[in-house]
């Protein structure tokens, strides 16, 4: 499936392109007529040849800087953006589950050479249906942002933290991370802290990747989504006694 952003920037980069290419080529054509009516009134009137050498000189003088200000610069702006939002979640700012099957692929890569095990943390924003049913999707995208904003502070900057879509989130923790059972305890904390018209609760299931048994990144997904629900299950048998 074509990523959503990549056409609006595209149609905006051929169309800024046709739009300055029209700029340049009408001051190339001014300046060429201004030099060429200008060299005719002197005195000393030069040759064709020497008219058209200065004219060359002129126009490239003119067409260097101008072709990188006005066309190379802003499609190299509009092609970092373009990366930018092709693998980045525009509702909380984290990887996008794109950008996460890249990153997350050449980290196993690595882990598998260096040796190292990762850790798979697997997030379900809980009750988030009921969220939006009670108060409305506004209210229910301010969940997925607050529970973003708990990710983000408990995970460190070099780990891989990812939106997959709608309440789901992945965290793969890059070399030796605080521990498991810290990570949970601060990810409980900072969730208590969030004051908002409901309570914010996620449901985590967690999974090693062992670089002498590697598996792929889809496998070490659903052992960590599976152990999820299971932490799911036991909330619902735990709040129905």
């Amino acid at each position: 499936m074509s990523d959503p952003y990549i056409m609006p920037l595209t149609k905006n980069s051929v169309k800024l392109f046709i739009r300055i290419s029209l700029i340049v080529l009408a001051a190339v054509i001014i300046l060429n007529l201004s030099l060429f009516l200008l060299l005719q009134v002197m005195p000393d009137s030069p040759n064709t040849f020497v008219h058209m050498s200065v004219s060359s000189v002129a126009t490239a003088i003119l067409m260097v800087p101008l072709f990188y200000l006005l066309i190379v610069r802003p499609i190299r702006r509009d092609l970092v953006s373009l990366e930018n939002l092709s693998i980045i979640d525009h509702l909380t700012g984290l990887t996008n589950r794109r950008g996460f099957n890249i990153l997350a692929e050449q980290q196993l890569k690595y882990a598998i050479r260096a040796k190292e095990n990762l850790e798979l943390f697997f997030v379900d924003l809980d009750n988030l249906k009921l969220i939006n049913d009670t108060f409305g999707h506004r209210i229910g995208d301010e969940a997925i942002q607050a529970a973003a904003a708990v990710l983000k502070k408990t995970f460190r900057g070099s780990d891989i933290v990812a939106r997959l879509g709608g309440d789901e989130f992945a965290i793969l923790t890059l070399g030796k991370s605080s521990g498991t059972a810290v990570i949970l305890s601060r990810i409980a904390s900072l969730t208590e802290e969030v004051t908002l018209k409901y309570k914010l609760s996620m449901s985590i299931g967690v999974t090693v990747f062992d670089p002498d048994h590697p598996c792929t990144l889809a496998d070490l997904v659903h052992q960590a989504d599976a152990a999820m629900y299971v932490e799911k299950k036991k909330k619902k048998q735990v709040s129905s006694n």
